[in-house]
């Protein structure tokens, strides 16, 4: 999470990397005012927390509501590792993603116990058909004896999957 002191030295550092990179070249006022605009579009970001979905440890496949994960029958369907939680922790899980025509913009959690045994079937959303950009959004609470969750979703071409800590919703980042 990136502090309000922090931002304002980087985007200082970013508006005079502008001027030094431009002098001479163009109008310093313009170059100023653009630098000022950018800052402002830049505060207006909320960047939130950590986005624990980190895609390289993915799985192919879906949460099939049992132990194991079911095949990957949609292009881009991917599941996450084990992301560790705390009973009564709120998680927010989003995805964005644009959806081809018949598809679904499905997803779905399951929570697990410190051995990564199974505590509860799945939660799913998104069975509709629905075409186009689709954004989806679920404030998880988790439940007594869970040690980690894992999400599911449907990614086709675009997607993009945020899970955090949080009670609130944020612009998705990616993760580190």
């Amino acid at each position: 999470k990136l502090s309000t002191a922090e931002f304002n030295v980087r985007s200082n550092r970013i508006s005079q990397e502008i001027i030094n990179a431009t002098k001479d070249k163009a109008d310093k006022a313009l170059v100023t005012a653009e630098a000022g605009r950018l800052r402002e579009e830049f505060s207006k970001i909320l960047l939130g927390n950590e986005n624990l979905f980190v895609l390289k440890r993915s799985s192919s496949g879906y949460l099939s509501g049992g132990k194991n994960l079911g095949p990957a029958g949609i292009p881009n369907e991917k599941t996450s590792d084990f992301i560790a939680v705390t009973p009564d922790e709120k998680v927010t899980f989003q995805i964005w993603v644009t959806v081809p025509k018949g598809g679904q913009a499905w997803r779905a959690w399951q929570f697990y116990t410190k051995e990564k045994e199974l505590l509860s079937t799945r939660q799913a959303s998104g069975y509709e058909v629905v075409e186009g950009k689709r954004y989806a959004r679920h404030l998880i609470t988790v439940p007594a004896n869970a040690a980690f969750i894992r999400v599911s979703a449907r990614m086709y071409a675009d997607g993009l999957v945020k899970v955090e800590r949080s009670d609130t919703f944020s612009d998705w980042t990616p993760s580190i």
